[in-house]
């Protein structure tokens, strides 16, 4: 190397050297920094429709996870497709924890068992973070309506054919316990599926259903307003709110429902943003404003110590479900 061109070479590098001593300095707590999580907003994606029983629980625990995140949680609702559509949404997002799922006993455990044809697979697309509530379903009719009690829907559906309920679709467990009860009582009803509790009730009112299977904080108010009629609840036992209204464990004891939302996140997330979406649930959840408005909206709070317990919990409902989709001819 010519002396003039050796000079001007380490000339150079000496100009260099400052700024790749600073950025080598600053390397390490980029890195970090990009791998803290939560460092951006995060996706909450509901596969139900705004208004409902579904949607107030995803907007009070995205408030309380935000709060617990230090981050904005969007919550986005996705109907459409019995939760598949906002289930491959999910699927598809990537695996860092910033996506999440909004699920339960129909969509996430029962309906993989009854249609194994769709295109979504939760049990290998998403990843268990936490159970979040429990909801409290009852099967109404209208104030006019002669059907009072259980006993009655036997009796009217063994006189009338065609006798209908309405549910929010067939991955809901309104559904679900509904098709369970007509086995074990040996029964039959139409079921008319919707995209939410709200056309329910409409086309109930409006005289298209004779009965519906929809959640208690939903029909209090028309309940409490003398437009419906209170039949049986499918909770274990009778609710807080209508102490005269039997359970359906009083006349069938294997029939009861106590459905549960859940929260999930892409598959293949890391076990430790995992563990912190878990506990951010937990906090959330002990908040106490929080949790004093999922009670009068008729939700039983119940978050999971880890995302690990949720999971077995998850599997021993799988399978008690797939008993009890058998014994009612909904699966093989």
């Amino acid at each position: 190397m010519k002396s003039s061109t050796r000079r001007a070479f380490l000339r150079s590098a000496s100009l260099h050297l400052p700024a790749l001593a600073a950025a080598a300095s600053l390397a390490p707590g980029l890195s970090l920094a990009a791998d803290e999580f939560p460092s951006r907003p995060i996706r909450f994606v509901s596969p139900f429709t705004p208004g409902g029983t579904a949607d107030i629980l995803a907007r009070a625990l995205g408030e309380g996870m935000a709060r617990a995140l230090n981050q904005p949680v969007v919550i986005e609702n996705m109907g459409g497709g019995s939760g598949t559509i906002g289930g491959l949404a999910v699927a598809r997002a990537r695996p860092d924890g910033y996506t999440l799922y909004l699920g339960g006993l129909g969509i996430n455990v029962v309906m993989p068992m009854i249609d194994k044809d769709q295109p979504f697979k939760p049990q290998q697309q998403l990843a268990p973070v936490s159970l979040l509530a429990s909801y409290q379903q009852i099967i109404v009719a209208r104030a006019d309506s002669p059907i009072s009690t259980l006993a009655d829907i036997v009796s009217q559906s063994r006189q009338k054919q065609g006798l209908s309920y309405g549910t929010s679709g067939v991955t809901t467990s309104n559904y679900l316990g509904t098709e369970v009860l007509k086995s074990e009582a040996g029964f039959d009803l139409i079921h008319v599926p919707y995209k939410g509790e709200a056309p329910t009730l409409q086309d109930l009112m409006g005289g298209v259903l004779e009965l519906a299977n929809i959640s208690v904080s939903v029909a209090m108010p028309y309940i409490r307003a003398g437009k419906l009629k209170a039949i049986v609840t499918m909770y274990p036992s009778r609710v807080k709110e209508l102490p005269n209204v039997p359970s359906v464990t009083e006349t069938y004891p294997n029939v009861s429902v106590d459905p549960w939302f859940a929260l999930y996140t892409t598959a293949r997330t890391p076990a430790a943003t995992i563990s912190t979406l878990n506990a951010a649930v937990r906090k959330a959840l002990e908040e106490k404003a929080i949790a004093d408005l999922l009670e009068q909206r008729g939700f039983v709070v119940r978050s999971s110590p880890s995302a690990d317990a949720f999971a077995k919990f998850s599997q021993a409902e799988a399978a008690t479900w797939q008993a009890r989709l058998h014994k009612a001819k909904l699966i093989a």
